[in-house]
This record gives structure tokens, sequence and C-alpha cells, in this order.
């Protein structure tokens, strides 16, 4: 190498050194910026994430009281119906017992009317034998033995008449709970479901409330998959810089040492 172009050569080194220290501060400063944008978009994503996680515990809590909602009309419904058969089940057997009590009263007027004439029959019989000693004894013994055993059957009749009284008052009490659990079960079923259109009910708000929650945590959600994004992209952009950063710097380094063996 002839030494004129010497000076020329140092120049263009020097120049090389120069325009290297100079890219290597501007990705210096362009890495800290990047870094300090990174640190911003990770601090606004984890806000971001807390704010998704309340949503979805505000979603999750709706959910599960309109479920909650949803199961006590259902057993609404079942107690109304199950109420209803009942009733019609009682009803039946009240008329059928109401029957067997008019029957009852009717079998106790003719027992009535069967001891009276037995009574009268066997008076008679008593007092024409005294005229009449031919009247047989036994007639008279069977006449009286009927008369009992027939007002033995009227006692027995009164106490089934007795035992058809109280079932009576126990359907009518048993038709009272039913009509009232009905009553009840109809208005919390109202409640919860009016069935018009302009009455929104229990339900139909938690349906409501449950929907903005649904739409509140789908907003969320979508504002922390961005900023979750934005901060992705960040990181990419920061690793390449590193990488252009390093390369400059090895650069620079290499042309450094050939610069001071050169000297």
């Amino acid at each position: 190498m002839t030494p004129f172009m010497i000076p020329d050569i140092a120049q263009l080194k020097l120049a090389e050194i120069n325009a290297l220290t100079d890219a290597v501060a501007r990705l210096q400063r362009e890495v800290a910026s990047r870094q300090t944008v990174i640190d911003n978009l990770s601090a606004r994503a984890q806000h971001f994430q807390e704010r998704l996680v309340q949503a979805d515990a505000a979603r999750a809590a709706a959910l599960a009281t309109l479920n909650q909602a949803q199961s006590a009309q259902s057993a609404a419904n079942g107690l109304a119906a199950a109420c209803a058969e009942s009733h019609r089940q009682v009803t039946e057997v009240d008329e059928a017992q109401t029957k067997v009590a008019d029957a009852k009263v009717d079998l106790l007027r003719q027992l009535t009317f069967v001891v009276n004439l037995l009574e009268k029959a066997g008076h008679l019989a008593n007092k024409q034998k005294t005229s009449n000693p031919m009247i047989p004894d036994t007639l008279i013994e069977q006449l009286s033995r009927a008369a009992g055993d027939c007002a033995n059957v009227v006692a027995l009749a009164l106490v089934a008449q007795d035992s058809c009284l109280t079932a009576s008052a126990g359907l009518s009490t048993t038709r009272g709970c039913l009509n009232l659990a009905r009553s009840q079960a109809d208005a919390l079923r109202h409640d919860l479901q009016p069935g018009k259109h302009h009455e929104a009910g229990v339900l139909g708000h938690l349906e409501r409330l449950y929907q903005k929650s649904a739409e509140h945590y789908n907003a969320e959600l979508a504002v922390s998959s961005n900023a979750t994004a934005q901060l992705d992209h960040a990181n990419a952009a920061l690793t390449t810089a590193k990488a252009r950063l390093a390369s400059l710097q090895a650069g620079l380094a290499a042309a450094a040492a050939v610069d001071v063996k050169a000297a």
C-alpha cells in the first residue's frame, strides 16, 4: 500500500467508526424509548386484565342468580301443578265422603224406624201375651233380640257418621292448605314471570342483568385482547431493535479493534 493513501484510509476508518457510534447511540435511545413504551403498555394490559377478571366474576354471579331464579320458577310451577292435582283428588274424595255421609243419614233414619217398629212390636207382643198365652215366648225373645241388634247397628252407624264428619273436616282443612300453597306458588310464579309484555318480573330483570354483564365482559375482553396485542407487538419491535443494536455494537467493536491495530 502506498504511503500517500494511508491518511485517506484512516479518515475513512474514522468516519466509519463515528457513523457506527452515532447509529449505536440512536438505537440505544430507541431501545430505551421502546422499553418505556413497553413498561406503560404492560401496566395498561395488567389494568385491563384485572377489569376482565372482575367482569368475568360479575358475569358468573349474574348467571348463577339467573339459574337459581329459573330453578325457583320450575319449583313453583311444579308446586302449583301438584297442589292443583292434590286439590282435585281431595275434592273427589270429599264429594265421595259426602255421598257416603248422606247414605248413612238415610240408613240411620231407616234403622231408627225399624228399631221403633221392633220396640212397638215387642211391647205389643208382651201386652198380648197377658191375654193370649198362646203367643210363644220365643217370638217375644226374637223381637227383643232384633230390637237390641238393630239398636247396636244404629250406635255403630252413629260412630261411623262421626268418623265421616271428622274426615270431612280434615279434608276441608287439607283443601284450605292446598289452596293457600297454590296461591303462594302462583304469586311466586307471577313475581318471577308475570307473563305480560309490559311486566318483566324478577326473571326478566335477571335475564337482562346477565345479558348486560355478558356484553360488558365481551367489551372488556376486546379491550384486554387489544392491549395484549399492542404489548406483544411492542415486545417484538423491542427484540428487533435490541438485535440491531447488538449487531451495530459488534460492528463498532470490530472497527475499533482494527483501527487500534492499524495505529
